[in-house]
């Protein structure tokens, strides 16, 4: 079954497909959507995201109507547990059982899926996703709509991970999305996303300081942020060191906190940082990273491809029409 990725997020949808081969692109589209139809992960306007998916499929023409659609990081729940040794029916009747001992909410209310990260001698250490119901509902209700057919539902940060992170890293890492937004931090290790959360500095958070240091409009103000970045002139370097000295400090934090609260197997500690999504374009912020917090920062690349940072999570759902099925 071929499907392709659409990435749904507060200010646009992104579309990908993949070539048969799997190493390459098929197509890639981009539409904007109002900011009042999406707010902090919460579908507020059915309709118009109904049409804004209906604009985006008219413009790829995809030969499939089958796709695999994100999910808002800020409204998931990511929990490690240990459960005792059984088969995998079992093993989901259990966690949809004691779902309520390890996620805020009511089970019923909740979509539940789960990944065995490893099988110890007497356990199995299993990863739990869960979303609210009502989250969801209106992201799957809006595509059925739109005439197409979901066949998966992921939330963002995994899809963004299997897109940006080499099969063969055996290396924890922080990946940095940082989208337009929010910016979600990303604990990845042993093949897995073992933890996410999110900050608020976001890629038209920069926009809107130059802008309003600079007393620019915001379409200058993008342009300025493409081309010259933080390295190429003091004036933009100025006007977002406030935003981003605060957002180093915040990417401490929870640094800290990540090496030590034992998200990462083993007592393994985060040495690398990678950057995705559109704001790891910003040229100098790596850089400006690395020498912030004192670990190696680098700009990740999808389908070793730098430029398509900003469609990592559409590129991810894409991918899974070759890795692991459905």
């Amino acid at each position: 079954m071929d499907f392709f990725g659409l990435d749904i997020s507060e200010t646009s949808l992104k579309a990908a497909s993949l070539k048969k081969s799997g190493r390459e692109i098929g197509f890639l589209e981009r539409v904007s959507i109002d900011t009042d139809i999406i707010k902090r992960g919460r579908v507020w306007n059915e309709d118009s995201l109904t049409l804004a998916i209906k604009e985006i499929t008219k413009k790829i023409k995809p030969k499939s109507k089958y796709v695999a659609i994100s999910l808002p990081e800020e409204k998931s729940f990511f929990q490690m547990v240990e459960m005792p040794k059984m088969n995998l029916k079992q093993l989901r009747e259990a966690i949809e059982y004691e779902a309520e001992d390890y996620i805020p909410l009511p089970a019923e209310e909740m979509y539940i899926d789960f990944q065995i990260v490893s099988s110890e001698e007497d356990h199995l250490d299993v990863l739990v996703v869960a979303l609210p119901g009502k989250i969801v509902d209106p992201y799957v209700s809006a595509t059925v709509k739109a005439g197409l057919f979901p066949v998966v539902a992921e939330v963002e940060s995994i899809a963004t991970a299997r897109a940006v992170v080499p099969q063969k890293e055996e290396n924890p890492l922080l990946l940095i999305d940082i989208g337009e937004s929010k910016t979600s931090l990303i604990v990845f290790s042993k093949g897995l996303v073992r933890f996410t959360s999110y900050i608020s500095t976001s890629s038209g958070e920069f926009t809107r300081e130059i802008s309003r240091r600079g007393g620019i409009d915001l379409k200058e103000a993008e342009r300025i942020k493409k081309e010259h970045g933080i390295e190429d002139t003091d004036d933009v370097y100025k006007a977002l060191s406030p935003v981003l000295d605060e957002m180093a400090d915040v990417v401490k934090k929870h640094l800290d906190y990540y090496n030590s609260c034992g998200f990462i197997p083993y007592g393994e500690k985060i040495e690398k940082i990678v950057l995705c999504g559109g704001g790891a374009n910003l040229k100098g912020l790596t850089e400006f990273l690395s020498r912030k917090l004192k670990v190696s920062v680098e700009k990740g690349s999808v389908m070793s491809d730098s430029g398509l940072l900003d469609y990592g999570a559409a590129v991810g759902l894409a991918i899974r029409n070759f890795k692991n099925g459905v």
